[in-house]
Parts: structure tokens; C-alpha cells; sequence
């Protein structure tokens, strides 16, 4: 999958999410174009096939010789099993959530097919809530339909009883999954303040994951700019991090004017930030790390899965 395994091993994934809820294909392609030419690894949209292959339209305008910046984005296709919290806080009316679970793994299956057949490389599924039962019957469908393909599950402590639930449902997705499991770590689903506080949730959850489990491990951006920041400042080897919200909002402003290039090099500043550069000796990170004066732990990389 063009290097992907080795930017995982790099522990330099920056995931960019469109919305599990956004359907706006104008948007969509927008916003795709921009993270896409601004050096977004993964370029995460609802498991929908038609906002799939708007997004997969939007990456082949991108990627013309002069836009290109890089590896092409891998684009993930997002679902939810009812009750999840991205689904209650962003959008309350169900004719506008996206594909959810349980309602038919049948179903599921064939959606997610769909999603594949335009385009879609990958699979996130968020399954925050404390169903068990649910989460092995989602998995275990999608893993049938993606093969060999990375699937990622969204987990946290919102809608959990407590961090050992989350790492006991990471668990039961790579014994269905195996190697090419990703796990998205969150803390507070939509964060409202903007300020480092907001990512230590993830970052607490993702700690814990990297010791307890051997998944790919990528942590939420808790809607602010700090996180990478914060994985080397605490010495939390995560493989990538995801940013949304805070992403979105960065660029949003020029979606009306349609002004892609000022946009592009909005995304590529944070993009460069929430990639972080290898985990060396030395390495003083963005802005934030080096006006404290601090060096983050030394840390080495987990081996990646050959492609």
C-alpha cells in the first residue's frame, strides 16, 4: 500500500477525518483536495459509496504533477455501531447517520463491499459502548470482506465502564483481524476547549494499548494542535495521530472563496506538525516542544507487517 506499513513503523501516520457524518460532496472534495495535496496519509469519510468515490475523484484532481505532494492518501471508510458517541454528539437524527451496526451484518457487508469497489483501502468501525457482542459480530464481517486489508476501531473510554474495557474489546478485534489492526484511542469524543487537557484521555488510553496490546496504535487529535506534542514530550510511542474538528476548522474558512492553494499550505503546516518527524535523539519536534526547552523520551520503533 505505497510505504503505508513503513509510516506506521515510522510512527508518522497523520490520519485526516472528513466526518463519520458529512455527506456534503462539495465539502468532501474540498476537503479532501486540500489534506490530500497537504500530506494527510489516510483521508477518513463515511462508509458511504458515493461520498467515497467522491473522495477518490477529489485525490485523482490532486495528485496532478504539480500538486503533488508525496504518497497519494489511502482513503477509510468510516462506520459506527449504535450508541456511539460520535454518532449521539454530531448529528441526533438517524436518517442522517451513516451505516450503523447491529442492523444486519448482511447488510454491513455489502455497504462496505460497495465502499471498496470505488476506492475505499481501508475500514474504521467506531465501537465505543460497552456491546461486546456487537463489536465481534461488526469485526468479524468486515474482516471477511476486507482480506488483507487494515481495519481500525475506533475505542474509548466514553461509553465504557472504565480503560481495561477498551483494551479487553482491542483484544477480541486483532484475534478476529490479526496483525493489520489498527487502534484509534479516544479520549473526550469531540472536545470543545481546544487545549492540550483535551488529548491526555487518548493519550492515557493509547499508553495502556501500546503495552497491552500489539496493534497499530494512532491517537485522537482531541481537537486541538498539541497532541503529537504531547506523545513526545510523555514518551507515548503511538503509530499516528488523527485529527478532525481542529483539522477542518484550520481550512474551513475558504471553502466559500474556494482558495485551495492558501488552504493546501494551511494543511501542509499542520500535517508536517502532526506527523512529528522520526522518534530520534535530539528531535525537538514543532514549535511547541523547543520554546520549553524540552527533549522527548527516546523511543524505537515497533516493527511494521511487510506489505
Amino acid at each position: 500500500m505505497n510505504g503505508f506499513a513503513e509510516r506506521l513503523q515510522s510512527r508518522s501516520v497523520f490520519k485526516f477525518i472528513v466526518g463519520i457524518n458529512n455527506w456534503d460532496q462539495d465539502e468532501v472534495r474540498f476537503l479532501t483536495h486540500v489534506y490530500g495535496v497537504g500530506g494527510a496519509d489516510i483521508i477518513d469519510v463515511a462508509a458511504r459509496p458515493d461520498v467515497v468515490a467522491a473522495t477518490r475523484q477529489a485525490l485523482a484532481e490532486a495528485r496532478t504533477p504539480e500538486g503533488e505532494r508525496g504518497p497519494a492518501p489511502h482513503i477509510m471508510a468510516s462506520l459506527a455501531l449504535k450508541h456511539d458517541p460520535h454518532l449521539d454528539k454530531e448529528e441526533p437524527h438517524p436518517e442522517h447517520r451513516p451505516f450503523i451496526v447491529p442492523t444486519g451484518t448482511g447488510e454491513m457487508a455489502r455497504n462496505v463491499a460497495a465502499c471498496l469497489a470505488e476506492g475505499a483501502e481501508m475500514v474504521e468501525l467506531h465501537a465505543s459502548n460497552s456491546d461486546d457482542h456487537a463489536l465481534v459480530e461488526a469485526v468479524g464481517a468486515l474482516s471477511a470482506v476486507l482480506g488483507g486489508r487494515y481495519l481500525s476501531v475506533c475505542l474509548g473510554t466514553e461509553g465504557l465502564r472504565a480503560p481495561r474495557d477498551a483494551i479487553r474489546q482491542a483484544g477480541l478485534v486483532l484475534a478476529i483481524h490479526g496483525p493489520r489492526t489498527m487502534i484509534q484511542a479516544e479520549g473526550i469524543v469531540l472536545a470543545k476547549d481546544g487545549s492540550p487537557g483535551s488529548s491526555l484521555q487518548s493519550l492515557a488510553l493509547a499508553q495502556a494499548l501500546l503495552a497491552r496490546t500489539t496493534a497499530f496504535v494512532i491517537a485522537a487529535g482531541g481537537a486541538n494542535e498539541w497532541t503529537r506534542e504531547l506523545t513526545l514530550l510523555l514518551g507515548i510511542p503511538v503509530h499516528g495521530i488523527a485529527s478532525g474538528s481542529y483539522a477542518r476548522s484550520l481550512v474551513q474558512g475558504f471553502l466559500a472563496g474556494g482558495d485551495r492553494a492558501a488552504a493546501a499550505g494551511i494543511a501542509r503546516r499542520f500535517a508536517r506538525r502532526a506527523k512529528g518527524g522520526p522518534y530520534e535523539d535530539g528531535y525537538q519536534g514543532a514549535d511547541g516542544l523547543a520554546e520549553l526547552g524540552l527533549r522527548p523520551a527516546r523511543l524505537g520503533p515497533r516493527e511494521a507487517e511487510p506489505e
